[in-house]
């Protein structure tokens, strides 16, 4: 029994241990003064999504629109300062699952997103229905950032608040992002949009610059975050915007709550036989439980 006392202290000894080492990394090079970590080091977030967006694909001179209302998804999550997973689904419509597993840190971060779409006739305006498929759509989206101020900027004190932004500041910020995108025709007519066997392969990518600013109320208790970017479209010749307002809220050392309130992407881009314009748009609540602190 003493054995088993010894060797459950020896572990929560080493994991604190292991813990001080993590939280000296993370801060190492940072302005305590603008940005701090919290006392927790765990967090088990539940969130619920809101999103849409209208793509317009003009593929060989025949055009097909995807027009997504508004559809919402519910999913739960563990985090650990900065390293993320989390799994929503769909509770009803489009999006099937998104698995989304992300680090990020006040100098830069990544984030991956995995996802599969089902698109019925809603696809054509029509009325929806839950058996009728028209399109499968499975896409892989890699983005991320770099703060040129990260030392006092903390772009994650908005979003999951693995950091605190103890007084307001902004940083210049550089973006980027990556998607392939596998259609899938599930009906005739949607096949012939499509050539290769009713199957078309997007890989597009957009490399961007802005700034982003952290408004600090109560020393870090609430956090607002306006954030913009412009750039160019990769491989192809075109344009591509992003914006983001979010806000963090600490209830207490335990829970707070994230509301990123108006996430948007837009972006166009042209070659030969392809045109193509997609606008979209996602918010999210989050409500997280914080645990672990350090001693």
């Amino acid at each position: 029994m003493a054995a088993d006392k010894d060797g459950g202290s020896n572990f929560k000894e080493g994991y604190y241990r292991f813990d001080r080492a993590i939280r000296r990394f993370l801060m190492s090079g940072m302005d305590s003064t603008y940005v701090q970590l919290p006392s927790t080091s765990w967090e088990v977030p539940l969130v619920g999504k809101v999103y849409g967006y209208v793509t317009n694909i003009t593929p060989n001179d025949s055009k097909l629109d995807l027009h997504v209302n508004p559809a919402f998804e519910i999913g739960a999550g563990i985090g650990y300062h900065g390293l993320d997973a989390v799994y929503t689904k769909a509770v009803r419509n489009s999006i099937d699952f998104n698995f989304e597993f992300d680090y990020y840190d006040n100098y830069w971060g990544v984030g991956i997103n995995i996802s599969r779409e089902t698109f019925g006739p809603e696809l054509y305006g029509e009325q929806p229905d839950p058996v009728k498929e028209e399109l499968h759509c499975r896409t892989i989206l890699v983005e991320g950032y770099y703060a040129v101020f990260g030392n006092r900027f903390s772009f994650p004190a908005s979003m999951y608040g693995n950091f605190i932004q103890v007084k307001s500041a902004g940083s210049p910020l550089v973006t980027f992002w990556y998607e392939h995108r596998d259609y899938e025709a599930r009906s005739d007519r949607t096949r012939q949009v499509f050539e290769q066997g009713g199957r078309h392969v997007l890989n597009e990518g957009a490399l961007l610059a802005g700034y982003g600013y952290n408004f600090s109320i109560a020393k870090g208790k609430a956090v607002i975050n306006l954030s913009a970017c412009a750039g160019v479209q990769i491989p192809y010749l075109g344009l591509a915007t992003c914006g983001r307002a979010a806000a963090m809220y600490w209830i207490s050392d335990s829970f707070r709550i994230n509301l990123n309130f108006a996430n948007f992407y837009q972006k166009s881009w042209s070659e030969m036989n392809m045109k193509m314009e997609d606008n979209s748009w996602r918010a999210t609540l989050g409500v997280s439980y914080c645990f672990g602190k350090t001693r």
